[in-house]
């Protein structure tokens, strides 16, 4: 299915042997046309990644974002050694902290009525 705008509608077409025929209008003040299409975002890239990009792409209609989907990513397994190495580097509460916290949680009791 395609998206376009003509005047004040947009139209979703399906494109068939005979060309595009449009099966729904809807009224522009309900619908803006980038919700009812694509969402996109804007990014920034350096000329290098610019490049690499370019040279990835398997046609000259080849999208970038194809292009970035066909990716392969390197993805590091996610391991509890791993979290211990992030929390050693993490600082630690204070003993102030944490008695504040102790007592806190003393004084905290189950409400009368569990929806409460």
């Amino acid at each position: 299915m395609q998206c376009f705008v003509y005047g004040a509608h947009k139209f979703s077409a399906l494109k068939g042997p005979g060309g595009f025929k449009p099966h729904a209008i809807v009224d522009m003040t309900i619908l803006s046309v980038y919700a009812a299409c694509m969402a996109t975002k804007t990014i920034s890239i350096d000329l290098e990644a610019y490049e690499r990009l370019s040279q990835a792409r398997i046609s000259p209609k080849d999208s970038f974002s194809r292009v970035i989907k066909r990716a392969k990513w390197e993805m590091p397994a996610k391991t509890c050694g791993g979290l211990l190495q992030s929390l050693a580097g993490m600082p630690v509460a204070d003993d102030d902290v944490l008695d504040r916290l102790e007592r806190a949680q003393a004084g905290d009791e189950a409400p009368d009525h569990p929806w409460a």
